[in-house]
């Protein structure tokens, strides 16, 4: 099953704040050139860095790089960049998709060590939950 978001959904449904976040959108076409809205609203909310792809991405090789780029974000303790650029280039019939991240200031943040004793017990992972339908005007 496949779902998508929009940027009006990002503004007007989510409530809440993503205090620097790293955002890791698994979804084609979340960077694409010349589009960044969705990641300007998450970005609005306080979100740190939004990574995506810039063009359309197998669901397999969406996988299989998205376990890398967590393997360098944390356990490598890579930057932003070093770990963005270390993710191959994929071809898809499609075309090619590269990661990509927003905002680019963004590119020598490194994740905090969870596991180092300097990081509060305060941090830690946390997860939202959407409602399945919730009416709204415009």
């Amino acid at each position: 099953m496949y779902f998508a978001i929009t940027p009006d959904f990002v503004r007007d449904v989510m409530g809440g704040g993503f205090e620097d976040t790293v955002l890791i959108f698994m979804s084609c076409n979340g960077l694409k050139q010349g589009y960044y809205a969705t990641a300007e609203a998450f970005e609005a909310k306080g979100v740190k860095v939004f990574i995506s792809w810039n063009g359309w991405i197998d669901p397999q090789d969406n996988d299989e790089a998205i376990a890398l780029l967590l393997d360098y974000l944390i356990d490598e303790n890579n930057t932003i960049s070093e770990a963005v650029n270390k993710i191959p280039e994929y071809n898809s019939m499609y075309g090619s998709s590269k990661l990509k991240y927003d905002p680019t200031s963004s590119a020598n943040y490194v994740i905090p060590d969870y596991r180092d004793s300097a990081v509060g017990s305060s941090m830690g992972f946390s997860a939202i939950a959407v409602p399945k339908r919730r009416a709204f005007s415009r």
